[in-house]
């Protein structure tokens, strides 16, 4: 797989993820506050940083395996 294919496939699964998210925490509240929107960005960020970053071992380990 190339690594233009990867992050479109990331890319794609964190989007709808987070969309997924969103619609729960409307369907649960009601209404999404500013806490709301907070709580969802920070575990987006999170969600980008544990992927990147397994991402990158994983690329590099095949790197060096290669």
């Amino acid at each position: 797989m190339t690594n233009r294919r990867r992050a479109i496939l990331t890319a794609v699964s964190l989007t709808i993820g987070f969309l997924l998210s969103i619609l729960l925490f409307y369907f649960k509240k009601g209404d999404l506050n500013q806490q709301s929107w907070f709580f969802l960005g920070t575990v987006l960020g999170y969600s980008i940083l544990i992927v990147v970053g397994i991402g990158w071992y994983l690329q590099k380990r095949s790197n060096r395996n290669d």
